[in-house]
């Protein structure tokens, strides 16, 4: 491989985050599953921890697209997620890669899906007390 093919910028986020996402059956720290949505800088993919099995999400960034002032909120971001422990707000578990091109961040899996898509795609209807629960939890969750 020459010095140019090395330093190439990665077309597919596995070569980017070598040794951390691999497809299903590789030796990587997670394995990807499938796509669950994308975005403006990126892609948000379901994945499986190798060493418990877990269901997680990497949120993957292409930092490239992005303006020294997204940069600079994506960073926020991880810094808000890692900080932040409650029970009504998504774990953050941890990133890697912001060296390269791209940057992942590994999220806990919110299985239903976030509120608002599902408020939005009508998927889901709530008895009164139902939405007093949510609505507590989004409260305690913006005091927090």
């Amino acid at each position: 491989m020459t010095d140019a093919a090395a330093k190439a910028p990665a077309k597919d986020a596995t070569l980017a985050f070598d040794g951390v996402l691999g497809a299903p059956g590789s030796d990587r720290k997670y394995e990807k599953i499938k796509l669950i949505g994308t975005g403006s800088f990126g892609q948000a993919w379901l994945v499986r921890r190798q060493s418990d099995s877990k269901l997680m999400v990497a949120k993957i960034m292409k930092l490239e697209q992005m303006s020294s002032k997204d940069q600079k909120y994506v960073e926020a971001e991880i810094q808000c997620l890692a900080s932040c422990h409650h029970f009504a707000v998504i774990k953050y578990i941890e990133d890697g890669g912001g060296d390269g091109d791209e940057l992942a961040i590994i999220m806990e899996l919110a299985d239903a899906g976030d509120l608002g898509t599902q408020l939005k795609n009508h998927k889901v209807r709530f008895s009164e007390r139902e939405a007093g629960i949510l609505f507590a939890q989004l409260i305690l969750a913006l005091h927090h």
